[in-house]
């Protein structure tokens, strides 16, 4: 399904009912089309908002695992510290885990403040353009 959505393929998923846990909404943020029950196409979307197409477009590309979810809805456009990403998001590990786990997202990019970390949403679209020197 993410491969599709990346081929800009038009890729159908069921909205998930309230309460119920799978990734279908985080399919849906990706891009794929909300349909519901029947087959219906649906403009209201994710966790009863609503969202217009043109703004799933412009959000964040997000992971479809349940942990990296809560990390990603504690960012508000400011870069955070890995010990206040923990605060926000309650999960009982170290900053030395979250850390190595946070590095291994790809939807999140590291800068350098000072002598620590902080961590950062990538932009939608985001592509590293690695520089050479001649």
């Amino acid at each position: 399904v993410i491969d599709g959505l990346k081929k800009e393929r038009k890729i159908y998923v069921r909205m998930s009912e309230h309460g119920e846990k799978n990734s279908n909404n985080l399919l849906i943020q990706k891009g794929a089309i909300p349909v519901d029950f029947n087959g219906i196409q649906k403009e209201q979307i994710i966790y009863n908002e609503t969202i217009s197409e043109t703004a799933l477009k412009l959000e964040p590309t997000i992971s479809i695992d349940p942990i990296n979810e809560k990390i990603i809805t504690v960012f508000n456009g400011k870069p955070l510290s890995a010990k206040e990403i923990l605060e926000k998001t309650g999960l009982d590990w170290t900053a030395k885990k979250l850390t190595s786990h946070l590095q291994k997202m790809e939807d999140i990019q590291t800068i350098k403040k000072g002598r620590t970390n902080q961590y950062l949403l990538k932009p939608a679209g985001f592509e590293p353009v690695q520089a050479s020197l001649f």
